[in-house]
C-alpha cells in the first residue's frame, strides 16, 4: 500500500470513532498522523482502535457498564485483537482491493499529454508532469545522456513538478492539494517522504526548490509556504508568506542564483520579490508590473542582478535590480502568446520559446536568442523554428547562443 494512500485512509478511518471519542481525542490523532509516515499498520491501528472504542461503553454513555477497570481493559484488549485478526483476513482475501478502496487509488491517465518539464542543473534527470487531476496526473523521471531520453520511473503527481538542483527531490502536489515531497535519489525507486500542510484551504499552484536545495516554496492562492527540507524525511514549515499569487506554475516561481531572492508572480499583472535570506523572518523588498496581461515565466540572471519575465500579452521585459527599492524597465520586446524564458550561463544572452498555433491546427515553436548588454537591454537577435503540437513550452539552462534554440526545443 502506498503511503500516501495510507495517510488518507488513516485519516479516514478517524471519522469511524464515537462522538465522544473525537470530541476528546480527534485533534490529537490527526495531528500524530501528520507527523509519521503511514503505513499499512497505521491503517490497521486506526481500524482497531475505532472498533474497540466502539465496543468501550465509557464513550456511548456517562458511566462505565463495567465498573471494574482492570476486567474492561481486558476486554478491550482482547476485543481490538479481534477486531485486527478480522480486518487483515479481510484485506488478504478481499480478491480486489482497488476496488474496495474506489477513488483513492491513484489512476494513471495520458490524456493530457506533458504540461510541465523540468531539468536539474547537470542535465542528468529530467522531470515531466502528464495529466492534470491530482488522482490520475504522472510524473516521469527520465535519464539524459548522449544516446537520448530514457524513461527510469513514474509515480502519482498533481498540477506541478518541481525538481531539487541536486536531483534528490522532487515535490508535487497530492491528492488534497498540498505539497507532496519525493526522494529521488534512487530515480528507479521514488519514494514518497511527507506531505506538507501548511494550514492553507487554496489549492497548490506552483513549487520551486532554492539553489541548494534547501528550501521549498510552494505557492498556493493568497499564500506562500516557505519549507526547510534540508532534512527531507522531517520537513519544517518556516513562514507562509503573505503573498497575493495567482495561477502560477514552477516557472513563475524564480529564485536568485545566491539564495537570496524570491519571485512571485501574481495573477494581477505584478511579481513580488522577496528576502529570504532568512527565511522565517521573510519580507517583500520589490514589486514590478507587466505591461499586458499576468506574468507567465520568469528568471534571475546567473549574476542575480536582472529580473527576465514575459506576460500573457506577449511582451518580454528585463529589470535591474542594482537597488531593490526601485527596480528599473530596461528592455521589452512584444511576441505570442505561450512562453518559457532563461538566460545563458553567463548572462550574456537571453531566449524565450514561443508555441504559436495556426489556424489550420498546427504548430510552431519558434525560439527567440537576443544578447544582453551590461545594461540590461536587448540587442541583436536569432531564432529557429520547428513544426510541432504540443504544449506549453519548457527551457532548461541554456549553453550558449548559438546552441540555445537547438536544446530549447529538443528537451519539450
Amino acid at each position: 500500500m502506498r503511503p500516501l494512500l495510507a495517510a488518507r485512509l488513516s485519516r479516514a478511518l478517524v471519522a469511524c470513532y464515537p462522538p465522544r471519542w473525537k470530541q476528546r481525542y480527534r485533534e490529537e490523532m490527526l495531528d500524530v498522523l501528520d507527523q509519521h509516515r503511514a503505513s499499512p499498520r497505521t491503517v490497521l491501528s486506526v481500524a482497531g482502535g475505532a472498533l474497540t472504542a466502539h465496543l468501550d461503553p465509557s464513550y456511548r454513555m456517562g458511566t462505565p457498564v463495567i465498573k471494574n477497570k482492570a476486567v474492561r481493559v481486558l476486554l478491550i484488549a482482547a476485543a481490538g485483537c479481534m477486531a485486527v485478526i478480522a480486518l487483515v483476513h479481510g484485506v488478504f482475501t478481499c480478491t480486489d482491493v482497488n476496488q474496495l478502496i474506489g477513488d483513492l487509488v491513484w489512476h494513471p491517465g495520458h490524456a493530457e499529454g506533458d504540461v510541465a518539464l523540468v531539468l536539474t542543473p547537470d542535465q542528468r534527470l529530467l522531470a515531466t508532469l502528464e495529466g492534470g487531476e491530482p488522482d490520475t496526473a504522472v510524473v516521469t523521471l527520465m535519464s539524459v545522456g548522449p544516446a537520448g531520453l530514457r524513461q527510469v520511473s513514474s509515480f502519482e503527481g498533481g498540477i506541478t513538478v518541481a525538481i531539487a538542483p541536486d536531483g534528490h527531490l522532487v515535490a508535487t502536489s497530492g491528492y488534497g492539494g498540498e505539497a507532496a515531497l519525493w526522494n529521488v535519489a534512487r530515480p528507479r525507486h521514488p519514494a514518497l517522504l511527507a506531505i506538507l500542510r501548511p494550514g492553507s484551504s487554496n489549492a497548490l499552484w506552483g513549487e520551486a526548490f532554492s539553489p541548494d536545495s534547501k528550501l521549498l516554496a510552494a505557492a498556493y492562492g493568497g499564500t506562500t509556504a516557505l519549507w526547510d527540507v534540508a532534512r527531507p524525511a522531517e520537513p519544517r514549515l518556516l513562514t507562509v508568506l503573505d503573498a497575493d499569487v495567482g495561477p502560477v506554475a514552477h516557472a513563475d516561481i524564480a529564485f536568485s542564483p545566491d539564495g537570496h531572492l524570491l519571485a512571485l508572480a501574481s495573477g494581477n499583472g505584478q511579481v513580488t520579490i522577496w528576502d529570504v535570506a532568512r527565511p522565517a523572518r521573510a519580507a517583500p523588498v520589490a514589486t514590478v508590473t507587466g505591461r499586458d496581461g499576468y506574468f507567465q515565466a520568469l528568471a534571475f540572471s546567473p549574476q542575480g542582478d536582472l529580473l527576465a519575465g514575459v506576460t500573457t500579452g506577449g511582451t518580454v521585459l528585463v529589470y535591474r535590480l542594482d537597488d531593490l527599492g526601485r527596480p528599473t524597465l530596461t528592455a521589452s520586446r512584444c511576441m505570442a502568446p505561450s512562453y518559457a524564458l532563461g538566460f545563458a550561463p553567463g548572462g550574456r544572452a537571453l531566449t524565450v520559446v514561443v508555441d504559436k498555433i495556426f489556424p489550420d491546427n498546427s504548430s510552431r515553436d519558434t525560439a527567440f536568442t537576443w544578447q544582453v548588454t551590461a545594461s540590461g537591454s536587448l540587442t541583436g537577435g536569432t531564432s529557429a523554428a520547428r513544426d510541432t503540437w504540443d504544449g506549453q513550452p519548457a527551457l532548461t539552462r541554456t549553453a550558449a547562443p548559438s546552441s540555445t534554440a537547438r536544446r530549447s526545443a529538443a528537451l519539450r
